[in-house]
């Protein structure tokens, strides 16, 4: 094997172990009302965002039984079970999507959602994958482009957005790098 692939590998390992398995712990109340709140706080939002590849984890630190279930079509779906004081529950979010879920018990005041975006790995336009945006991005996606050059994942040579890498790419970077043209687009798991 090459070493720039090796090199690659034990680069993109760095990030999947820096992004898969982030954990969020959101605690199960019921002294300021029936709440799913954000771990030791009293801010209960009626979402949380989060990254593919990170586990809830559901403390009960109230005194009346409750459950964290997902609505009836939410697939994968999840039921902890009756949960007491000092439950836990984990759930991992391996895809991306909008995942509203539950009590069974106050289903009508214990509602919450969790927001799966994609993982973030990687910076738009930052085609060489240095850390900076230069004029060596520009020469990788022209190389990408005209000489089955490498660029991986592909969002990084997707400046503009729109879904792939073209020369209209190579014209936005040469814009935000010489002509005080707009930053890449945040796009996909290009989203550093």
């Amino acid at each position: 094997m090459s070493r720039i692939f090796w090199i690659w590998l034990i680069f993109m390992a760095g990030f999947i172990t820096e992004s898969w398995g982030a954990k969020i712990r959101i605690d199960i109340r019921d002294d300021i009302g029936f709440k799913f709140c954000r771990a030791g706080t009293n801010i209960c939002p009626a979402r949380e965002t989060i990254a593919v590849g990170d586990t809830v984890e559901w403390v009960h630190i109230g005194f009346t039984s409750h459950t964290t279930t997902s609505d009836s079509g939410v697939t994968p779906g999840w039921d902890s079970g009756l949960m007491t004081t000092g439950s836990t529950f984990r759930f991992p979010f391996s895809q991306t999507g909008i995942f509203p879920y539950h009590c069974i018990f106050h289903s009508e005041v214990q509602r919450d959602t969790v927001y799966v975006q994609p993982a973030c790995i990687a910076k738009a336009g930052d085609a060489n994958g240095d850390g900076n945006i230069l004029l060596s991005d520009v020469v990788v996606v022209i190389n990408f482009l005209f000489k089955s050059g490498v660029l991986s994942p592909l969002c990084r040579g997707n400046a503009n957005g729109d879904g792939s890498v073209l020369l209209s790419d190579v014209v936005y970077l040469v814009n935000f790098l010489f002509k005080s043209g707009a930053a890449p687009v945040k796009n996909n798991e290009c989203c550093l």
